[in-house]
């Protein structure tokens, strides 16, 4: 029986990943023997996304990853909360794909962000 789930995401530049992370305000997770390979952030509740280098990333799956077809999302409680996000990804560098609005029955937004990951921002009713 599952217990856990995560999501690992490859990328070109850890450091750069790391801030873009820490910029939009997401809190970072790291242990030292990860440091230079992977971090990770986490909602207050729930299962870590893991961020990790393209080098690792290999180890993993045995062959190199060129791809980033995966959208993941992730929840807040309020429009507002939404909103700011959104602010803070294109300040930070990422690229709004769809704007913060009310579709299909909840309001979000979705992200690109600077290693070409995409994300779904919601806040369901």
């Amino acid at each position: 029986m599952l217990t856990n789930i995560w999501f690992n995401l490859g990328c070109d530049d850890l450091e750069k990943s790391m801030k873009f992370y820490k910029d939009i305000g997401f809190t970072i997770i790291q242990q030292p023997e990860q440091e230079g390979e992977m971090f990770g952030f986490k909602a207050q509740t729930g299962s870590p996304v893991m961020v990790v280098s393209r080098e690792r990333f290999k180890q993993y799956i045995g062959k190199e990853t060129t791809g980033n077809d995966v959208l993941i999302s992730l929840s807040v409680k309020t429009e507002e909360e939404a909103d700011k996000l959104a602010k803070k990804v294109e300040a930070a560098g990422g690229v709004i794909k769809d704007a913060p609005k009310v579709r299909n029955n909840f309001y979000g937004f979705s992200f690109q962000d600077i290693d070409g990951h995409f994300f779904n921002i919601i806040v369901m009713a």
